[in-house]
């Protein structure tokens, strides 16, 4: 209750509650001026993909809609981008839902010291997995997840330790805006490469992650609920 949703396939990133939407405003963020009014959750269609329709893009560059943030204190520009099959480690999102966050406009204002342009901004989200590469167990194409920023691997000595998951098996990656199986983005637009955010880049139809920052969830859960898991579950 109280909070706007938008899908990721009609208006991206305008997810606000009212409070963030007044303080965002107010500070004439450059987040909220290059994107539309927030849209109401009815407006939200979760899109029930059987698969077989998952199977028709797997493996093959997408062409989809993203809110590229070219520099710093410029309004985000809608338009089309490529982004590649997933890598080895790492699984390719549906966006179903998306929110806007106060880090993403932080970011964009240009006040984030380590802001990577261009990028595509986002990090709170939940969708369905289109696609996984090789090696990864944990998900599979039809899977509802939310991306997490921080990752989780259970192996290393932050998530073994019981008070904290600050998981470093990604994160020099994360860091860069990058993948860890080669160093590269996955996305491109205009012929340019695009860096990822936070590891995760939720203003996109589609998205890259690696596989320890999705957390798989409950089908029954509303997927345009469950996008603010995300920053939960990554702290």
């Amino acid at each position: 209750p109280g909070r706007f949703v938008c899908s990721a396939s009609g208006v991206l990133g305008t997810n606000l509650l009212p409070t963030q939407a007044k303080r965002a405003s107010s500070k004439k963020s450059s987040v909220c001026r290059g994107l539309s009014s927030p849209t109401r959750r009815s407006a939200v269609r979760v899109l029930a993909l059987s698969l077989d329709e998952l199977k028709k893009t797997a493996g093959a560059p997408i062409e989809c809609k993203a809110a590229v943030a070219w520099e710093a204190r410029k309004p985000l520009d809608v338009t089309t981008v490529k982004v590649d099959p997933p890598g080895p480690g790492e699984v390719r999102i549906k966006i179903v839902a998306t929110a806007l966050c106060h880090t993403d406009s932080y970011t964009l204002d240009g006040d984030d010291p380590e802001g990577l342009f261009p990028c595509i901004l986002g990090h709170e989200a939940a969708g369905i997995v289109e696609s996984v590469g090789e090696g990864v167990t944990s998900v599979q194409p039809g899977d509802h997840v939310i991306p997490c920023y921080q990752a989780y691997c259970g192996d290393c000595k932050f998530c073994r330790h019981p008070r904290s998951n600050l998981c470093v098996s990604v994160r020099s990656f994360t860091g860069k805006g990058v993948m860890r199986s080669d160093g590269k983005s996955r996305f491109t637009a205009n012929g340019k490469p695009l860096y990822h955010f936070m590891g995760t880049s939720t203003f996109s139809e589609y998205t890259v992650v690696h596989e320890e920052s999705v957390a798989k969830i409950d089908r029954s859960a509303p997927l345009d609920r469950s996008l603010a898991s995300g920053p939960s579950a990554s702290r």
